[in-house]
């Protein structure tokens, strides 16, 4: 039973990675400590596995296909490093409780503005450079790397915090502070959470912390073929369909987390 349950876990979780760039940790972390009754320390480090894996395989995909949209993933990747530790660090301090109450909080946040994206009510970089064209100190920012930088500090501290890939962000973060569509922006995404899913599980594995072997295997056989499927089964369906279908998904994981551990 626990190994079909892995499984399905590690199966939902690539082919969300390879639908809509992102997610992936949305569906595995959850599950994992919900479905399999992990702690949280385990359920992180399992996730952060499956998520390297099948993110470094999309990268390769990436490289061979159009090697531009690298630039703005390795910024934030990079940038990620330094903070990805210091959250698992956090982590192994943390209660399992206040750790999943962080998470649905983000992904309501999240959920919110890719619904608004979806709508085209969400700040573009074109739209922020002409609200503060005024100010020339905001408006170098803007067009520098910086708040990509920024971005990747958050979203590699809260990779290692929180055991996420960082998508959850990045995604958004990209879409905000470049010029990407949102194919690209998923697509680059998958170059980021590579870098804090990998320094994540350093920094988790550092601090004593391990990896369930027995859920290791199959969660990542399953997650890199979902990702497979996903990828083909996002060609077929529109991105402001795949952008609302993300922020249901962060809506309702989120709503469930709240419920399980507030009431």
């Amino acid at each position: 039973m626990f190994f079909v349950l892995t499984c399905t876990i590690g199966l939902m979780v690539g082919i969300t990675l390879g639908l809509i760039g992102l997610g992936g940790t949305i569906v595995g972390m959850p599950s994992l400590v919900y479905g399999l009754n992990l702690s949280l320390d385990d359920a992180v480090g399992v996730t952060l596995a499956g998520v390297f894996v099948t993110s470094l395989l999309s990268i390769t995909n990436l490289i061979r296909q159009d090697r531009t949209l690298l630039k703005p993933g390795i910024i934030m990747g990079f940038s990620g490093l330094v903070t990805a530790p210091m959250g698992a660090t956090i982590c192994q301090f943390m209660p399992r409780g206040l750790g999943l109450i962080l998470f649905a909080c983000l992904m309501l946040t999240t959920a919110r503005i890719m619904w608004m994206r979806s709508k085209g009510r969400a700040p573009t970089l074109d739209a922020l450079k002409t609200y503060f064209k005024g100010h020339k100190f905001l408006t170098h920012l803007l067009h520098s790397n910086f708040p990509l930088m920024l971005a990747g500090f958050a979203g590699g501290f809260l990779s290692g915090l929180l055991g996420i890939g960082g998508g959850i962000l990045v995604v958004p973060a990209l879409l905000t502070f470049s010029e990407l569509t949102f194919r690209q922006a998923t697509t680059t995404s998958m170059v980021t959470i590579a870098f804090f899913s990998l320094s994540g599980l350093i920094g988790h594995l550092a601090q004593g912390n391990g990896v369930p072997e027995e859920f290791l295997l199959p969660f990542i056989s399953l997650c890199v073929i979902g990702m497979f499927v996903g990828k083909g089964l996002s060609g077929y369906i529109p991105e402001k369909t795949l952008t609302r279908v993300f922020s249901l998904i962060a809506l309702l994981t989120a709503i469930s987390i709240l419920i399980k551990e507030l009431l």
